[in-house]
């Protein structure tokens, strides 16, 4: 991942779960301006604010510089995620099948994602919220939205803090590249 990304390892060695829930921690890339450096460390999934009892985990591309929750990580704190596979659900509530998506691609790929710091239990901590978008004419056979996924020169772009909004916002489109999807089993859920 380090010399994927052309990133360093963080301070503490880690593990994660090949499958990531929210709430979870999840390997993340941030720039640090301070040190000219792109950094790999763990964070936690998904926001956690006054007004939702639910975590934030995504976050519209569409109105993320309009949302007092958004709004500031969008200008000051964006981030990457890096990931093999997704996931998503389709079917009726209590009878929904997970899909497996995986990016056939050869370069480097990461979710555009942002972070704050939120007091949750009476202990702060930095969380990250992934982005997602319109889905391209794969996604769209499954969900109705998919998470911004970013290659090439847009890995660098999202993560540079000099970066103006217009350029931040028209990289937040649906993935142009290939995706395959697969459905891992039905699963008894009930929402």
């Amino acid at each position: 991942m380090a010399q994927l990304f052309n990133a360093i390892l963080g301070d503490e060695p880690f593990s994660y779960n090949q499958e990531i829930y929210p709430s979870e921690e999840a390997p993340v890339i941030i720039y640090n301006p301070e040190e000219a450096e792109r950094k790999i460390g763990l964070m936690a999934w998904g926001f956690k604010t006054n007004y939702s009892a639910k975590l934030l985990i995504n976050a519209r591309s569409e109105t993320i510089d309009q949302k007092p929750t958004f709004k500031e990580s969008f200008y000051n704190r964006r981030l990457l995620v890096p990931f093999t596979d997704y996931f998503e659900w389709k079917g009726p509530k209590g009878n929904k099948t997970k899909y497996r998506f995986t990016v056939k691609d050869d370069q480097a790929y990461a979710f555009a994602g942002i972070y704050n710091k939120f007091n949750l239990d009476n202990q702060e901590g930095w969380r990250f919220s992934l982005i997602t978008t319109e889905p391209n004419q794969k996604a769209a056979e499954i969900h109705n939205r998919m998470p911004a996924i970013l290659t090439g020169e847009n890995l660098k772009t999202w993560l540079d803090p000099e970066t103006d909004s217009t350029n931040l916002k028209e990289i937040l489109q649906p993935y142009p590249g290939q995706l395959e999807y697969q459905a891992v089993g039905p699963q008894q859920l009930n929402f």
